[in-house]
């Protein structure tokens, strides 16, 4: 392993032409780290001319580094000659590289495997290897965490992407134990150079925790260099403390309004910063807390719902589970499409009829028995009993997912996904469940709520049909349906340019509002141009620059049949780029106060 003191004098002449724009050459007379070393170690001034240049520095041996370790100050780190701290570059390809600890089953591997699995995804990155936390599911968590380091630039740097989790898929900068800074994705893998600003802390101790705490959707992260540095360049800037959870606020979207606020349910009625929602509610998304009670398993029903649970046995016609939400129950294994044993990933494969195992091929065949210590399978060889510790899940059946437009979908912190009538009671959230019952559940328990009106349309449960699609080279991907982790929506649909969209309306010839929030994909380089037609006629179009910050669509439907969405390029070509429609809806007009939302109740 190399010590971070050695830097091949070829690496030095390769950075040279790197040097800050009128900094000059790197010496202790202007870097803060050649200073301190300077005064740790005045013998490594060998032409003794009282400045240490950037080449002495380098050329400190491993004996000068095993010397310190009895002095108090922070260790010297390898500085390039644009003047740069590298605080980790990770081309060990080992996370405990340089004192680095570990925790978890997240970084409980190599990075080269990773590297492999996700270099198409993150974009151009530096070196040979970076982190990334999902190898072959987004199931492990665990931390990372740096030894103590000195703030001796103005910023902190590193090249980030990955979910957009507060406080549980993130970087953190600590100073002793106050959390300072930390900085998420943004629910994509592409790379991009995030800064924390750090004068404000400047010579003072810090250390790096990287944390993955979440094993759902877009539970993972992607990292690569850290360094400190006296060039903000276009890096994505980070100055202030993180919100604690309680001041982070959810979003409440009416039928009239978009409300940012703490979301809490008070005498039978959900409000928003105290102020009860006067209007439909029709998404309400509370924002995303660490859960420390998560069932290990799952059980995936055909209609589509998820309930995370403790997988018990089979006995008959029934699998008995137990959830935090609904205590025992016994579930028809004809309403099963699989039994989780661990709970995966959306994207874990799952074909009907196979058994999948942590230690070997999946297995086809039919479920015999389901037992606490073993699970026995009729296959091709026979009847093979399997270790129940093995065992991942059993799949039954594919979902055969209906948009039953009279049921709300409510989903959980747990990550429990639920469909059915809902309305408010005292401070709880009530769930007319077919299976279930009647469920009463706290509203911190509540992930989202999303509402059915007869009045309304999620234009992500009809059907897109892309009417054109042209490319430079070959036909731009086609629309995608994204589901987020984010706190700022629910689900969106990414349109990529040259793409013409058109989506059938489920009420033509009636008026209507189409709504939306519009924002440019995350790393987006492109100008863009954005219309929207109902059936021939235009009712909206706009350029939206590379840059552009999220924005509130609320166009008027005169009643076609179709919404025709339509998306290309202001100016030149350049990549990546896209627009997110997040939420996407229409809502038809009717007589106020004919259709109620969630219930209200005292």
């Amino acid at each position: 392993m190399r010590t971070p003191l050695t830097l091949p004098a070829l690496a030095i002449a390769a950075f040279a032409a790197m040097v800050l724009p009128g900094q000059g050459e790197v010496t202790s007379e202007n870097h803060p780290t050649l200073k301190r070393a300077l005064t740790e170690y005045p013998e490594a001034n060998k032409d003794a001319n009282g400045s240490l240049s950037l080449e002495e520095y380098q050329q400190l041996q491993p004996g000068w580094q095993m010397a310190r370790k009895n002095k108090a100050s922070a260790p010297l780190l390898l500085v390039r000659p644009n003047g740069e701290i590298v605080i980790s570059d990770f081309e060990d390809n080992s996370y405990r590289q340089h004192g680095w600890k570990t925790e978890g089953q997240a970084f409980n591997h190599d990075l080269s495997a990773g590297t492999k699995m996700m270099k198409r995804r993150v974009g151009p990155y530096a070196g040979k290897y970076f982190i990334t936390t999902v190898i072959s599911s987004e199931v492990d968590t665990g931390r990372l965490f740096s030894p103590p380091f000195q703030l001796e630039l103005d910023y902190l740097r590193m090249t980030l992407s990955g979910g957009d989790l507060p406080q549980q898929i993130c970087v953190n900068l600590y100073l002793d134990d106050e959390l300072v800074r930390s900085a998420t994705g943004r629910n994509d893998d592409y790379f991009e150079e995030v800064a924390f600003d750090v004068r404000e802390f400047r010579d003072r101790l810090a250390r790096i925790e990287v944390r993955d705490d979440h094993s759902g959707l877009w539970g993972h992260l992607n990292l690569d260099r850290i360094f400190l540095t006296s060039e903000l360049g276009d890096a994505r800037l980070i100055n202030s403390k993180p919100l604690a959870l309680d001041a982070l606020k959810g979003l409440a979207l009416t039928s009239k309004a978009r409300a940012l606020g703490a979301l809490r349910v008070e005498n039978g009625q959900l409000v928003s910063d105290h102020t009860p929602l006067p209007d439909k509610l029709l998404l309400a998304i509370n924002p995303r807390r660490p859960s420390t009670e998560r069932p290990p398993g799952a059980v995936h029903l055909i209609d589509g719902e998820i309930w995370r649970a403790t997988v018990g046995n089979v006995t008959g016609k029934e699998l008995s589970i137990t959830g935090r939400h609904f205590g025992q129950r016994n579930v028809p294994v004809k309403r099963i499409a699989s039994m989780e044993f661990i709970a995966g990933s959306p994207d874990d494969a799952r074909e009907p009829g196979h058994l999948y195992r942590t230690d070997g091929e999946p297995i086809p065949g039919k479920i015999i028995w389901v037992r606490s210590k073993d699970i026995a399978i009729k296959c091709p060889l026979g009847i093979i009993p399997i270790p129940r510790a093995s065992a991942q899940r059993f799949v039954y059946a594919n979902p055969a997912i209906l948009p039953e437009r009279n049921r709300d979908e409510v989903g959980l912190m747990d990550g429990t996904l639920l469909f059915g009538k809902t309305s408010f009671a005292g401070d709880q959230l009530v769930i007319a469940h077919e299976i279930l019952g009647e469920l009463k559940l706290d509203w911190e328990t509540v992930r989202y709520l999303r509402s059915n009106l007869p009045e309304l349309t999620w234009l992500d449960t009809l059907e897109r049909v892309v009417v054109e699609a042209i490319g430079p080279a070959r036909p731009p991907p086609p629309p995608q349906l994204l589901e987020s982790s984010s706190d700022s929506h629910l689900r969106a649909i990414r349109i990529m340019p040259y793409t013409v969209l058109r989506i059938p309306l489920p009420t033509p010839n009636t008026p209507g509002t189409f709504r939306a929030q519009l924002a440019p994909v995350p790393g987006n380089s492109a100008d863009l141009k954005v219309s929207v037609l109902s059936g021939e006629h235009l009712v909206w179009s706009q350029k939206i620059t590379a840059k552009s910050a999220p924005f509130p669509l609320s166009l008027h439907l005169s009643g076609a049949a179709d919404l025709t969405l339509k998306v290309e390029f202001a100016s030149s070509l350049s990549f990546p780029c896209g627009i997110d429609l997040r939420d996407p809806h229409v809502l038809t007009m009717t007589s106020p106060g004919t259709v109620p939302g969630p219930k209200q109740q005292n």
